[in-house]
């Protein structure tokens, strides 16, 4: 049934994002890639919450949670101004790695099924509307795993 769930959630992110680059107008297309992007990563974000006020020690997950998701986005940011690659759709030099797939995956722990399959679909969403290269997608997700795993390790819960 979980393989169901997370095979639903990809295929609603793929079916979102790609009409939307079929748009005539590109601010169209633009706001619904944006929406679905910024609606993954939200959903992963408020399920991290969600979870951190089930746990025995809620301030030491709250604590955790907002160190690895900062953690994403500081070494994103740092590599963003070191690398200066341009974007697929030509509007800036911030495209490697893509800090919202780094985001994603640094606050995807809630769920192995559901948390992954929203993480990847922001991914692919990034790629799709042309605003990142699958290798910024892929350095963002690795961003996010490793911030995920280190700020475990610096910030341990019980």
């Amino acid at each position: 049934m979980k393989l169901y769930a997370c095979a639903l959630i990809a295929a609603l992110c793929l079916l979102v994002a790609t009409p939307a680059r079929a748009q005539s107008s590109p601010t169209t297309a633009q706001t619904v890639n944006a929406l679905v992007s910024d609606g993954t990563l939200a959903a992963n974000v408020l399920m991290t919450v969600l979870q951190d006020f089930k746990a025995p020690d809620k301030s030491c997950a709250f604590k955790q949670s907002a160190l690895q998701v900062g953690l994403a986005i500081g070494i994103s940011e740092v590599l963003k101004a070191v690398v200066r690659r341009q974007r697929p759709d030509l509007s800036d030099y911030r495209d490697f790695p893509s800090e919202h797939t780094a985001i994603a995956f640094a606050s995807s722990g809630w769920s192995v099924y559901y948390g992954y399959s929203l993480a990847i679909g922001t991914g692919v969403e990034r790629r799709t509307s042309d605003r990142h290269d699958w290798t910024g997608v892929i350095a963002g997700a690795a961003v996010g795993e490793g911030s995920k795993w280190l700020g475990a390790r610096l910030w341990k819960c019980a």
